[in-house]
């Protein structure tokens, strides 16, 4: 009889740990699907949304800022993850200063296309290809940033050419230089022309020595993109519109842009130049270019930059006098 009833116990105690397991397991799984349960519309942003996104066109009252604003501010750039964190970098100028700003933290989604920032009051919205952040800068005006992905494709980069140089200009003057490059200058003064290209746009590119120390550098390209754009610190509506000109001095050079034009992008750059020794002429601008006169009828052009792996490339022309 003792026996009958341990057995009998024993199953009763087997059975309900089995009953708890199973009633157990139902309820982590229920719980785990409720917290990983998304619905197809914020499946549908979160899948727009996630990646880096970079500054293209920024707006106060409807007005396109300034030029020399957008100069600073184009560097801004969002990033947005999957596990609902973000991070919105902005870079302006005031003046003379230059300051940064970062907002970060998490994000939800509100309705399609729809997104709110946790601890901020800006608004931010999915329209077509782009990312829009609506907010109140420092004079309490409606200030609207328009960002596109990174890898949009009017962001795609172009194998270097010679529009790269003297982007970012320094000084590069070789102040204790005594050679006498008078005999060199004499060689070089006139007009020289590419050679040993087939693209038509790249067939007019010219190197001017107006002077015995000026140099004016022409460069041509059939089209450009956005990236030529901002990095001339222009902003324009995106898409990029069919019809469209603009032309802005930078530094020592100026860049028109027409989209009617045979060449699209043209650059004129005034640069002064420095005869190191008999075949050696530097740029005072940059020391990313150097020039070799090889003859009297060729010279060189010798462009260095580095990669986006931060690999050192080099890339030549020639120039033959005209």
């Amino acid at each position: 009889m003792k026996y009958l009833l341990k057995k009998s116990s024993l199953i009763v105690l087997t059975i309900s740990l089995v009953l708890f397991g199973l009633i157990s397991c139902e309820s982590n799984d229920d719980a785990n699907s409720e917290e990983s349960k998304e619905t197809p519309v914020e499946n549908a942003t979160k899948a727009k949304l996630v990646g880096e996104w970079r500054l293209i066109i920024s707006k106060v009252d409807g007005e396109l800022i300034a030029e020399s604003d957008f100069a600073t501010l184009k560097e801004s750039y969002a990033n947005f993850n999957e596990d609902n964190t973000y991070k919105v970098f902005y870079k302006k100028s005031s003046g003379a200063s230059t300051s940064t700003s970062t907002y970060s933290g998490t994000y939800v989604v509100n309705q399609l296309n729809s997104v709110t920032f946790y601890g901020s009051d800006s608004e931010i919205a999915l329209v077509d290809n782009t990312l829009q952040i609506t907010s109140k800068n420092a004079a309490n005006k409606t200030q609207v940033d328009l960002f596109i992905r990174s890898d949009n494709d009017e962001f795609e980069e172009e194998d270097a050419d010679e529009t790269d140089v003297v982007d970012k200009e320094e000084d590069s003057t070789d102040t204790n230089n005594s050679y006498d490059g008078t005999d060199v200058i004499a060689k070089l003064k006139g007009v020289w022309t590419i050679s040993g290209v087939d693209d038509d746009c790249l067939k007019k590119n010219t190197l001017n020595f107006e002077s015995d120390d000026l140099l004016v550098f022409s460069q041509h390209k059939k089209t450009f993109n956005r990236s030529d754009l901002t990095r001339n610190n222009i902003n324009v509506s995106y898409p990029m519109p069919a019809i469209f000109s603009a032309s802005v001095t930078k530094g020592v050079s100026t860049v028109t842009f027409n989209t009617q034009a045979d060449c699209q992008f043209i650059k004129v750059s005034k640069l002064h130049y420095n005869v190191l020794d008999a075949q050696t002429i530097a740029i005072n601008e940059t020391s990313t270019l150097i020039i070799k006169l090889l003859n009297d009828t060729t010279i060189n052009l010798i462009y260095t930059y580095k990669d986006s792996d931060s690999n050192e490339q080099v890339i030549e022309f020639d120039y033959k006098k005209m």
